[in-house]
């Protein structure tokens, strides 16, 4: 088996350390669904964007992972004031547990702040990158045992 965590295993590794480092009553959700609705608290969704094999070994891509993060208030001007320094202490921790995490990295671009088209809230968007293996790499084929014939 690789090294590599599969597609599952980058989701709830991120979700862990986002559970022990985003304030404690955000809602940690795993995709994004197709409607968001109203939120019961601020919210981060993990949703891929991208899969990147280019450079890397067959099996394996970089996939683009992006936590996107809604504050629950729908008043612009109180949600910019609510989420922005809590995002920036995220991003702060992120990146200390990133460089230590040997598959993950920033994808080379800022996170933004955006506003969702059908929603009123705010929202900041965090580009991430995990190597991960869509398959297993196969095992190497036994060496032939030297006192066996072959046939």
């Amino acid at each position: 088996m690789s090294s590599e965590p599969v597609i599952s295993d980058v989701r709830s590794w991120l979700q862990q350390q986002l559970r022990e480092h985003a304030p404690s009553k955000w809602d940690i959700v795993a995709g994004l669904p197709g409607k968001i609705g109203k939120l019961r608290e601020t919210t981060i969704f993990l949703e891929y964007t991208t899969f990147t094999p280019a450079g890397l070994p067959p099996g394996h891509v970089e996939a683009g992972v992006d936590l996107l993060i809604v504050t629950k208030l729908e008043d612009l001007a109180k949600g910019e004031n609510n989420i922005d320094d809590l995002v920036l202490d995220l991003v702060l921790v992120l990146d200390l547990v990133i460089d230590a995490h040997p598959n993950l990295n920033w994808r080379g671009e800022p996170a933004v702040k955006e506003k969702l088209d059908d929603l009123p809230n705010l929202a900041w968007r965090i580009k991430l990158g995990a190597i991960a293996s869509l398959t297993p790499t196969p095992e190497p084929d036994p060496e032939p045992d030297p006192e066996t014939p072959e046939e």
